[in-house]
């Protein structure tokens, strides 16, 4: 009977540290990311998912947030309470800025490295997007669409990608990085309560 208990018993902690030590490597999968170096900067291989986290897989769209906002919206479906104003601000600020410690949203300069290195509109796992860069050093951004400032909805998931760029381009507007099927472009002026989804480059 002792021994039966002592098995139990064993067989119990056993269990709650596996347990344990598989929700802290998944913690850390999210918070962290080796990165790819492309065109002399190391950049992300995953969006932002809720802020401070990365998604689990490159195809994952993630969430999408306004610029200069911490708040993340969901990526599909519907939103309620959606906010139409804009942030006010000459940059993405540090304390709003979603991507994981070590890491924060790029600015244009740096997406304009991330363009020259080659890109190439492709399909991953059933998700279209583009590929920047070269292999091995090369990532993807999933054509995630964006949620429209006035009402929220969601517009144009799998045919378009529009990533947000750290810097202005005026009171109410800032740079984004654009592409589609058949092109792409950094320094797009987008209105600033439009929701993006971010793809972090290291700090």
């Amino acid at each position: 009977m002792k021994k039966s208990f002592l098995f139990t018993a064993v067989l119990i902690i056993g269990f709650s540290i596996c347990s344990i030590a598989d929700a802290a490597a998944q913690r850390n999968t999210a918070r962290n990311d080796a990165g790819v170096v492309i065109g002399g900067y190391r950049w992300a291989t995953r969006n932002v998912g809720t802020p401070g986290r990365f998604v689990a897989t490159p195809e994952e769209f993630g969430m999408f947030f306004q610029w200069n906002r911490s708040r993340a919206w969901p990526a599909t479906g519907t939103v309620t309470g959606w906010d139409t104003s804009y942030a006010q601000g000459t940059a993405w600020y540090q304390a709003n800025d979603p991507c994981p410690r070590g890491w924060r949203v790029p600015t244009q300069a740096e997406f304009n490295a991330l363009r020259a290195a080659g890109t190439e509109w492709t399909v991953r796992n059933g998700v279209s997007g583009r590929t920047f860069g070269t292999p091995p050093n090369q990532i993807f951004l999933p054509a995630a669409g964006w949620r429209y400032n006035i009402s929220g909805e969601l517009m144009n998931p799998g045919a378009i990608g529009d990533y947000w760029i750290s810097q202005p381009t005026g009171e109410a507007s800032a740079w984004s990085l654009f592409f589609n099927r058949a092109s792409h472009s950094v320094g797009i002026p987008s209105g600033r309560a439009h929701a993006f989804p971010i793809r972090c480059i290291a700090r």
